[in-house]
């Protein structure tokens, strides 16, 4: 048999070779569907979690801004209704003390709000001696922990059953003076609602992760492992004069587990790449033969390693369950590799360890996870043609 027959055999057999490789990589990654469909399971499992703790505790709240109105109905273009007294200011006083509920594996945040809310209203109806009602309100009335308690004018405190408060506005009076203490459990988000000409929102809480959300961010903040405290100051005029607006403080988990494992198992293409690239280019340089097999088994162990960084992230911190999970696969790969080749075994472990912890980086950078993805995939092209500069493709 002619030489340039043996090459053109050699030639077709690495081809061949090739094609089995791309249609393992396609049968892994439908692999990764069900995966990825298993992160979503677990998500609504803590998400119906987070719907028990609200039904027995409170959901997310808002805090409506208070109002004034008579206790009467008066006559407006021949229509009966309410009037209602400016609020001028209002300054509210919020002081949280956050906690977890466990329900089963799945630990949700909730906090406890001291609330006082104090300021002005205008008396700007043109009503003598009216009779008027105070009110406030919140979007989740489960969660009140007492009666409210309300202060008008110079009046001691005085509990009330419930969110409505009786008073009387003298004739001649200006302005109109109140003072509203209450105690509400949440969970997930705190926020606030717009009416005020001038509203004024003071937070402090116990909670070391927020997340400012809403259509105003605060003036100041200062967040500490210890806590943080936020300031808001909004005025009339930039507001949304059609709509209540809402700003506030969402109580977020440092990390969430499945959100880090969801983004994780996208990448999962780019690790079954490179590792049977890395396996390839080592059978053109080395000159060994493994088996398709052998990649089979390899892929598998990359895509069981989600399942157990998921796994374990639901029992310990996200680090410490890609620690566990990438250096059970690492040897895991490793040790099947030595029985192939003992320097196959050594550059795969290189490559693996290089992989996981290019991962581990992608996953921590939100917004500059692009052009660190983008450099890296450049740097781990380059190396690949390093690695394979002095092939003759053609005799191979």
């Amino acid at each position: 048999m002619s030489n340039e027959t043996c090459e053109k055999r050699e030639q077709g057999g690495y081809m061949k070779k090739l094609c089995i490789i791309f249609g393992l990589l396609l049968i892994l990654l439908l692999a990764l569907i069900p995966v990825m469909g298993i992160v979503s399971g677990r998500q609504t499992y803590k998400e119906e979690a987070v719907q028990k703790v609200a039904g027995g505790w409170a959901s997310k709240q808002t805090i409506q801004m208070p109002t004034l109105r008579t206790k009467d109905l008066f006559e407006v273009d021949k229509n009966n209704t309410y009037l209602y007294y400016t609020l001028d200011n209002c300054e509210i006083n919020v002081q949280t003390k956050n906690e977890f509920k466990k329900i089963g594996i799945f630990k949700i945040p909730v906090y406890t709000a001291n609330v006082t809310a104090k300021g002005n209203f205008l008396n700007d109806i043109n009503t003598k001696n009216s009779d008027a009602v105070l009110s406030f309100n919140v979007s989740n009335s489960r969660g009140f922990v007492a009666e409210p308690e309300f202060k008008v004018f110079n009046n001691p405190y005085k509990k009330n059953i419930d969110k409505n408060f009786e008073i009387k506005i003298p004739d001649n009076t200006k302005q109109i003076p109140f003072e509203i203490k209450f105690s509400l459990r949440g969970a997930d988000s705190l926020n606030f609602a717009t009416g005020a000409n001038h509203a004024t929102v003071n937070m402090q809480s116990d909670w070391a992760n927020p997340g400012f959300e809403g259509s105003f961010l605060p003036s100041n903040k200062t967040i500490t492992n210890e806590g943080f405290s936020a300031n808001w100051s909004i005025p009339k005029i930039a507001t949304d004069s059609s709509s209540n607006e809402e700003f506030g403080v969402s109580y977020l988990i440092p990390v969430d587990n499945y959100r880090m494992a969801e983004r994780a198992v996208k990448y999962g293409v780019l690790f079954l790449l490179l590792t049977f690239a890395a396996f390839f280019v080592f059978e053109m340089v080395a000159n060994i033969k493994v088996h398709p097999i052998q990649y089979l088994l390899i892929g598998s162990s990359l895509v069981i390693f989600y399942l157990l960084l998921l796994s374990l992230s639901e029992f310990c911190q996200f680090w410490l369950a890609y620690l566990c999970a990438s250096v059970l696969t690492i040897i895991a790969i490793g040790a099947y590799a030595f029985s192939i080749n003992k320097k196959l075994a050594l550059i795969i472990k290189t490559v693996l360890v290089a992989l996981y912890v290019y991962l581990y980086v992608l996953l921590n950078l939100e917004y500059l996870s692009l052009i660190f993805g983008s450099f890296g995939l450049f740097i781990i092209v380059v190396i690949i043609m390093f690695a394979t500069r002095k092939i003759e493709w053609y005799k191979k």
